[in-house]
């Protein structure tokens, strides 16, 4: 909660709307109250989307994009990438493998 507003800020914001895009609902659906809902974007860790099973099973979200979008929402800014580069970069890499092999690998090395 100490931290400066920086661009981590929006990677963080960018994923949330990811997560949304891609399951159909927010991380935090469940919990009714604003005050709630601000205290799951500050305290409540959201496990990695291929770890849902009801959510990995249904969409099929290969591991890599879920470690993507895992590490964009990170509640420490200092474990999130650091810029937007870095997750175009991952998602470029995982896309290149797409289209070379046909499938997006279960991890990048990066």
């Amino acid at each position: 909660v100490d931290h400066p507003v920086d661009c981590r800020s929006d990677i963080y914001s960018t994923g949330m709307t990811f997560f949304e895009l891609l399951v159909g609902f927010t991380p935090f659906h469940h919990l009714k109250s604003r005050s709630a809902i601000v205290y799951g974007h500050v305290a409540i860790n959201v496990p990695p989307l291929d770890q849902l099973n009801v959510v990995s099973a249904a969409l099929k979200i290969p591991p890599v994009v879920s470690a993507i979008l895992h590490k964009m929402i990170q509640k420490n800014p200092e474990d999130r990438y650091q810029s937007a580069f870095g997750v175009w970069k991952d998602l470029e890499q995982a896309h290149q493998f797409l289209l070379e092999a046909g499938i997006i690998p279960s991890s990048l090395k990066t």
